[in-house]
């Protein structure tokens, strides 16, 4: 007579349907992180997220060249506000607001930039991804900026 003694756990599992995608882990103790919402690769293309990147970096240079010796360190805590704000999962409208306020206030031959980075279309697609009541509220408040 045999005795059979059975070691570890047998663990399968089946994923199916053509609108699965992205990894998928099977087993015990498995951790497993997802990120959604603040990681800009979640709402945006590859193609968007360096528009975007690319039009924050067109402003720290307006800035580096427009900016006066006395506000230009001021001004690039500004422009690093503004994407913090607008690129947050949550956008801070407020923080957006007052930069542009601060701009038109300390450098307004550089408000301009500000704003067309702020009315980008990447950017808007980038808000809205926080939510319609977001979105509205973006929009009347860059409708009174401008």
């Amino acid at each position: 007579m045999r005795f059979w003694k059975r070691v570890g756990d047998r663990i399968s599992g089946s994923v199916r349907g053509s609108t699965v995608q992205g990894p998928v882990s099977i087993g015990k103790h498995i951790d497993v992180l997802q990120k959604t919402g603040g990681d800009l690769s979640a709402r945006l293309s590859d193609p968007e997220i360096a528009e975007v990147r690319n039009a924050f970096a067109d402003l720290r240079s307006q800035v580096e060249a427009g900016a006066g010796d006395k506000e230009r360190a001021r001004a690039l805590e500004r422009v690093d506000e503004l994407e913090e704000a607008l690129t947050a999962a949550q956008p801070d409208l407020t923080t957006a607001e007052l930069v542009v306020g601060w701009f038109r206030r300390n450098v307004p031959t550089l408000a301009g930039g500000v704003v067309g980075v702020v009315v980008n279309p990447i950017v808007g697609k980038l808000v809205a991804s926080a939510g319609d009541a977001v979105a509205a509220e973006f929009e009347e408040r860059v409708r009174r900026e401008i």
